[in-house]
């Protein structure tokens, strides 16, 4: 959020908060986004991906957050009773999948618009829950051989939020410009070690393509958190 120039009048507050509290903002906002989607996606009331949906729900369970101590349970003993269970772990796959454009059924099928926010709200997820629980990757990449593909996918998340701070930023185009440059370069040097290079370039096309709709629908893409 803090880097969204929409939300600049809540920079200073946002970043005076204690992790904590940073942290319960955080998941209100995204979860408010996620409850009301049909107001902040009018599209999505004819033709959202039914697929994420049921993935989003995992946000809306009601012991995600410690609401007595303030702070989530992300990286508690409960968290992990509670919530790291089949479903959960589910939802974090079918994220991936679509952030990755995987899933093929869904975006052939879906309105340009409602593949951009599906993809944005796979990304506004994942990173949401790398932030604050980076170990829930090894129960997705549990095996030393997946290494290369864990890194993988961290260099995509870091390019997506490269591109994406760059529209937020249309006046600092050329700053940001050059962090993207820098953000593909790292992205191919993982994808030649996976040996994954023209997927990589086909799902980069891909993003950029998606992302070429963000002017046009710019209240999509300042919902997303990041």
């Amino acid at each position: 959020m803090i880097s969204n120039p929409s939300l600049k009048h809540f920079h200073r507050s946002i970043t005076e908060l204690q992790p904590a509290q940073q942290k319960c903002l955080e998941y209100v906002v995204l979860r408010h986004i996620i409850e009301r989607y049909c107001l902040v996606f009018p599209d999505g009331i004819n033709n959202y991906p039914l697929e994420i949906e049921k993935s989003l729900q995992i946000f809306l369970e009601p012991n995600l957050i410690n609401k007595n101590e303030n702070q989530f349970v992300l990286q508690s003993e409960q968290y992990t009773k509670n919530i790291i269970d089949q479903k959960f772990i589910f939802s974090i796959k079918s994220f991936i999948e679509i952030f990755n454009l995987q899933n093929e059924s869904s975006i052939r099928g879906s309105a340009q618009k409602t593949k951009t926010f599906q993809f944005l709200m796979a990304y506004s997820c994942l990173n949401f829950i790398i932030t604050y629980d980076s170990c829930i990757l090894d129960k997705i990449y549990p095996y030393a051989y997946q290494h290369s593909k864990k890194l993988l996918f961290l260099s995509k998340m870091c390019f997506t939020f490269s591109v994406l701070k760059q529209h937020q930023n249309q006046f600092q185009h050329m700053r940001q410009k050059s962090d993207v440059k820098s953000c593909k370069n790292n992205l191919m040097a993982e994808a030649n070690v996976s040996k994954e290079k023209i997927n990589v370039a086909n799902w980069i096309r891909d993003v950029n393509d998606l992302f070429s709709n963000i002017s046009e629908d710019q209240p999509s893409s300042n919902c997303i958190i990041n």
